[in-house]
């Protein structure tokens, strides 16, 4: 059903306004609150950079609890894509200016993320995220470990920070084909043959090192 032209002239008044509070919005009732969000994200699909930013300043009030949290995630894949297409591609880091005429979001929005992300609730959420994916990981890589790949337990070593660490008499060092531990070493076809136990009791000597 086409709104009546009172209806239309209230919400087009609205949006002329410099900002939309949460008063504003609040006070319309769910006809006008229809024709607002529609309005709303036709604006949000057809605007872009500064523009898009400005827009967005001006209706933050309106928007759903979680709207902040997508925009952030969104923007964050968005620049974190480019750099690392830039970083691959052309084999440079990507300058801020060029960062926001490529995705399309408006310098201030690039500038502002890329100087206060890591300080952000939203990066700790995040960060959060990771540290649990990053103990899936290191599962793996011990499962690895234990199945006798040398290359895994290398890389493991390597994380846990043991590789080529020299406290007193213990000397853990890895080669291409095999382990060695002091002046023991252990080829791939000889990690194959140990047991998981004992592997474990390996990994246990070199925790204490």
């Amino acid at each position: 059903m086409k709104p009546s032209r009172a209806l239309q002239s209230k919400i087009d008044a609205l949006f002329e306004q410099q900002t939309i509070t949460e008063e504003d919005y609040k006070s319309l009732n769910w006809k006008e609150k229809l024709l607002f969000d529609e309005k709303r994200n036709s604006f949000m699909g057809e605007l872009k950079g500064e523009q898009l930013s400005a827009f967005l300043d001006k209706i933050e009030c309106t928007m759903p609890l979680d709207f902040n949290e997508e925009m952030w995630e969104l923007n964050h894949d968005k620049i974190c894509d480019y750099i690392n297409e830039t970083l691959q591609r052309c084999r440079r880091m990507p300058s801020k200016s060029e960062i926001a005429k490529k995705t399309g979001l408006a310098r201030t929005t690039v500038y502002k993320h890329l100087n206060s992300f890591t300080k952000g609730e939203l990066y700790k959420e995040r960060d959060e995220r990771f540290k649990l994916m990053r103990q899936t990981i290191m599962t793996a890589l011990y499962t690895k470990c234990i199945h006798g790949d040398v290359n895994a337990m290398r890389f493991y070593f390597e994380v846990m920070g043991l590789t080529n660490k020299n406290t007193g008499n213990n000397i853990i060092a890895t080669q291409h084909n095999y382990i060695q531990i002091n002046n023991l070493k252990l080829s791939q076809e000889e990690i194959q043959k140990l047991s998981p136990e004992q592997l474990k009791q390996i990994e246990a000597i070199i925790q204490k090192t």
